[in-house]
Formats: structure tokens, C-alpha cells, sequence
């Protein structure tokens, strides 16, 4: 029902503005597009497969496998160090801005945690290094072993590079857990929520907004279908009576032409049976043939045609208070739709669409 998606998108919006005054949050949420997440998603593939490509070039030297282990190493520590410093950043570090003291607390905690966790696995990827072609088989243990008793005693300065790749990395990581949505913790989802029940609502509206106008097309064209054929058929019987006058014409003419048909070839065999008389001639030869004519009672068109005029025009005049009704009949349907609008207004607010 319109009525439910339309109560629900209110539902929606009175959460958006109770959690800006709840927070006292007197700005737009800060949402950006799909393309824009689809950059930042792009972003962190690209920086997990830079660090990889860095890592497998420096882990390469110790792996028993070469540049194929290598990798396998170097995306596994990749993938850790940008996803502990992400979700950190997402979860934790961005309660900063809360302003409940316990969230912000929080968000204070969570800074040097990003850091020990980032730090931790940084120094383990470059102590593997080292211990990794030594250590072939105990490489684990030797690296533990080192963080606990000399965690920052690095012996090559490829180390100390992949160490400061490391630790970039997830700090670019970290920023985009910070920059990811909202920094306001749990504003931008309710954003997100607001917008997938206005758009919810808008695609049902315009849904069946789109039917009324299919249903209205429908029968606006079979009104004007029906127009129209009245107006062939009225023009079908002008031509009908018109032939018919004509047919009645012409059998009158053929009927004229038989009797004179008749009379000329009775003249001529009274021309002849008179000069082969030795008598006078009858006086009947002097009449000529008058011929039976057949007399066609045909009824006057003229009344059934004006009666059938007035028909078809009534006819029209209905068909033109239908259509007339049927566009009535929309833009009500449609001023119902408006009105539920206004009846249950959203409240007026300025936000990033």
C-alpha cells in the first residue's frame, strides 16, 4: 500500500530528526554517491594490492617458494594490516565525534590502539623478513621471539622500508575508514535508510501513477476508436443512399427504354403488315404500347438520415462527456496521490541528496 510506504518514509525521517536533536547536529549528513564509494572501494583494492606487490618483492628473498610464496605471504599481511586499520577507523576511531562521553572515550582509545595493531604487524612483516630464509621452518616462533625481547632491532634497511610501507599503507587505510561515510557515528545510516524508503516510495508512486496513465491511454484511444468508426459508418450510409438513388435511376431510365425498344419494333411490323393489307388498317395500329411500368414504394431517406444524424451526435456528444469524465476521473486518482503528500508531510529539511 502507497499509504504504509508513505507512513513508513515518515517513520524514517522523524528518526533522522530526533537523532539530530538527540545529538545536537544542525548540519546535512555527508553521503556521497555510488561513484564516489565505488572510488573509495577502488582505493583500498589499489592500496592492498600496492602493498602486496611491495611485500612479495622484499618477502621473496626468504620464501622457499620464491616470488609465488612470496605473494601468498605478502597479500596475507596486506590484507591484515588494512583491515585492522579500516574497521578500527570505522568503528572505533570515528567515535571521536560522538558527543555521548563513553563513545568519545572510545574514539580516544581506539587511536593508540590503530596504531599498536598497525605497528605490530608492520614489525612482524619486516622481522619475517629477515628470519624467514634462516628460519625457514620456525620462522613464526623466531618472529614472536623478536617482537618480545627486540621488537624495533631491525638489522637491513630493506626492513626499516618495508616497515614504513607497512605502516603507510594503513594509515591511508585508517583514513578511509575515518572518510567512509558520515564521521558522525550511526548519522549516515540513518541517511541511508531514510533515502531507500524515499526512493521505495517515489518508485511505488510513480508505479502506479504509470498504471492510471496506461488504463486512461486505454480508453481514451477506444473512445476515439469508436468516434471515429461512427464517423465511417455515417459516411458508408451516404454512400449507400447515394448508390441506391442512383440504382432506382437507373431502373426507371432501363424501363423507359424497354417501352420505346417496344414501340420501335412495333411500328415496325405494323409498317409491314399494313403494306401487305389489302384492307385499311386497324385503328389500334395508330396507338403505340404504353409498358406496365413497376412502381418501387420507396420510403423517403431524408427523415431516416436526419434521425440518424441526430443519433450519431448525441452519440458523439456522450463519447465526449466520457472522455471528458475519464480525465477527470485521472487527475483525481493523481490529486489523491498529492494529497497523501500533504497529509502526511515530510518535515522540511535540507539534505544531501
Amino acid at each position: 500500500m502507497l499509504h504504509d510506504k508513505r507512513k513508513r518514509l515518515l517513520d524514517h525521517e522523524s528518526e533522522l530528526e530526533y537523532f539530530k536533536k538527540e545529538n545536537k547536529i544542525n548540519r546535512a549528513p555527508r553521503i556521497h554517491s555510488g561513484a564516489f564509494e565505488l572510488l573509495k572501494i577502488s582505493i583500498l583494492v589499489f592500496l592492498l594490492l600496492i602493498e602486496t606487490g611491495f611485500n612479495s618483492t622484499f618477502l621473496a628473498k626468504g620464501s622457499e617458494l620464491g616470488l609465488i610464496g612470496g605473494v601468498t605471504e605478502a597479500f596475507g599481511f596486506a590484507f591484515l594490516n588494512i583491515f585492522f586499520a579500516f574497521i578500527i577507523a570505522l568503528y572505533g576511531a570515528r567515535n571521536l565525534f560522538h558527543r555521548n562521553p563513553l563513545r568519545k572515550l572510545i574514539g580516544i582509545l581506539a587511536l593508540p590502539l590503530c596504531a599498536a595493531v598497525a605497528t605490530s604487524i608492520s614489525l612482524s612483516l619486516a622481522h619475517y623478513r629477515e628470519v624467514s630464509s634462516a628460519f625457514s621452518e620456525a620462522a613464526g616462533r623466531a618472529v614472536l621471539e623478536r617482537m618480545s625481547s627486540h621488537p624495533f632491532a631491525l638489522e637491513e634497511i630493506n626492513s626499516w622500508v618495508l616497515f614504513g610501507i607497512s605502516l603507510a599503507c594503513s594509515l591511508v587505510a585508517f583514513i578511509e575508514g575515518c572518510l567512509w561515510t558520515d564521521p558522525y557515528p550511526g548519522y549516515g545510516d540513518i541517511e541511508r535508510r531514510l533515502r531507500v524508503a524515499r526512493a521505495d516510495y517515489v518508485e511505488n508512486r510513480e508505479s502506479l501513477i504509470h498504471d492510471l496513465s496506461e488504463i486512461r491511454d486505454q480508453y481514451r484511444d477506444e473512445i476515439k476508436e469508436i468516434s471515429t468508426a461512427m464517423s465511417v459508418k455515417r459516411g458508408e450510409y451516404d454512400s449507400i443512399l447515394a448508390a441506391r438513388s442512383r440504382l432506382l435511376q437507373l431502373f426507371q431510365e432501363h424501363q423507359a427504354q424497354l417501352e420505346r425498344s417496344g414501340n420501335a419494333l412495333l411500328i415496325t411490323y405494323r409498317e409491314a403488315n399494313t403494306r401487305a393489307r389489302t384492307a385499311a388498317a386497324p385503328k389500334r395500329f395508330g396507338k403505340g404500347m404504353v409498358l406496365e411500368k413497376v412502381a418501387l414504394a420507396v420510403q423517403e431517406p431524408a427523415q431516416d438520415r436526419a434521425e440518424i444524424m441526430r443519433l450519431v451526435t448525441d452519440a458523439r456528444t456522450l463519447l465526449g462527456g466520457q472522455l471528458e469524465e475519464l480525465h477527470a476521473e485521472y487527475e483525481q486518482a493523481i490529486g489523491k496521490y498529492h494529497q497523501l503528500d500533504q497529509l502526511l508531510p515530510e518535515t522540511a529539511r535540507v539534505a544531501t541528496q
